[in-house]
């Protein structure tokens, strides 16, 4: 059991057409699989009547994750990042997306190589070093009205990321474990692995991606009815490494079925990477803005973060929404949201690599990760959702907490 105990501090100019909403969150985020996160959310975002969906969007986030073991408290990841939306900024079809982060994680979760089954098997600990200076600059074109729809529009966008990584995995670690049999066994497992866990030390990454969004959503938010479809790739290549391609396919519908009271949604996203994908990339699901992995909060709830990883992955989520209760405090509109949710998936290591395949880790295809579980969603004026969900999943017999911001689709 978890609580969460937030203050806002949300002023804007509701009645006037042309207003700027500010929003601050001191506490921040739970997820019963890696911690508290403690910190600093701002928002600030600009309308008016000839912008759309708004003028222009800031965030900022400084925060700390906290956890408790064994080894007493500790705050194994901090994490600063600035992020700023501009969806007109040179009239009337650019929109650029600038962001700057700083990441220094010391507990990102390696279970090993394979999903089902584990490449020379559990040995050590699933924590390990993880150190990342990213700074990226995405924009993208967009093109208004009939070419996609009457009240959609079509993007394209191009975007490009660069890193500075430091990987040092922690003695007695699983990752430590599989380096040290990487560059030393024989055997057919650990050449496996030597071909699958990327670069140690220091090391540049570089990536570039580009892709096509469709987009026909009623909200940008909260919507009720439409769409929202991506389709994306992505090249990079992190030190001495020989380079990936990832291709990102991802589709959402939204139906109202009571008018302004309940929506059924859904999404399903495919995410493919052939290469030298980093270790630290392995988990992710990438496009315009990439999520963390098919498990965990943003993928297969339930099921802790990191349990699921390979090249190939494929989730499905399928929600209802229901909107019960409307009211204001202090001159703000709040909206509560009730949510339930079931969420399937699974990911394939390398399904290009014929010797990890002969070792047969991920199992029959079909043999999926399940997650159900309910929530409550509070829009907080127009462009300001916080989520909260908890799940069980019936497959792995684990449980998820979950407090964020933001409907995961």
């Amino acid at each position: 059991m978890a609580l969460a105990l937030s203050i806002f501090l949300i002023a804007s100019t509701t009645a006037q057409p042309t207003r700027i909403e500010v929003a601050g969150l001191p506490a921040l985020t739970y997820r019963s699989d890696s911690g508290l996160g403690m910190g600093v959310l701002a928002s600030t975002t600009q309308f008016r009547p000839d912008c759309y969906p708004f003028c222009w969007r800031a965030l900022g986030l400084l925060q700390g994750v906290m956890r408790w073991d064994d080894d007493g408290f500790h705050v194994p990841t901090r994490n600063a990042i600035v992020f700023l939306d501009l969806p007109e900024w040179r009239r009337p079809n650019w929109r650029m997306l600038i962001a700057l982060a700083n990441f220094d994680d010391e507990e990102t979760g390696y279970r090993g190589i394979g999903t089902r089954q584990i490449a020379g098997e559990l040995r050590g600990s699933t924590h390990y070093r993880w150190h990342r200076r990213v700074a990226g600059f995405k924009w993208r074109q967009r093109w208004m009205g009939e070419p996609a729809s009457k009240v959609g529009y079509l993007d394209g966008y191009f975007g490009s990321e660069f890193g500075w990584n430091t990987v040092d995995a922690s003695p007695g670690s699983q990752l430590a474990l599989d380096h040290q049999a990487a560059q030393s066994s024989v055997e057919p497992w650990a050449k496996v692995v030597k071909e699958q866990i990327g670069p140690f030390g220091d090391h540049l990454e570089f990536v570039l991606n580009g892709g096509v969004l469709y987009d026909h959503r009623d909200h940008e938010f909260t919507p009720r009815r439409g769409g929202f479809h991506e389709g994306s790739l992505r090249a990079g290549n992190a030190g001495d490494g020989q380079g990936w391609v990832s291709v990102y396919l991802k589709t959402s519908w939204f139906r109202s079925v009571a008018p302004n009271r309940l929506v059924l949604a859904g999404r399903l996203v495919l995410d493919h990477a052939i290469g030298d994908v980093p270790v630290y990339r392995r988990p992710e699901m990438g496009g315009l803005v990439p999520s963390l992995g098919a498990s965990g909060a943003e993928g297969i709830r339930g099921v802790p973060s990191y349990w699921e990883v390979g090249k190939t992955k494929v989730v499905t989520n399928l929600e209802a929404r229901l909107r019960f209760w409307d009211h204001r405090i202090a001159g703000q509109n709040l909206s509560w949201r009730w949510v339930a949710f079931s969420d399937a998936g699974r990911a394939w290591t390398d399904i290009h690599n014929p010797g990890l395949n002969s070792l047969k880790l991920d199992g029959h295809w079909h043999e999926l990760l399940l997650g159900v579980g309910t929530g409550l969603r509070l829009r907080w004026g127009q462009a300001f959702v916080l989520r909260m969900d908890t799940a069980w999943s019936p497959t792995t017999r684990t449980r998820g907490i979950y407090f964020g911001t933001d409907h995961i689709f």
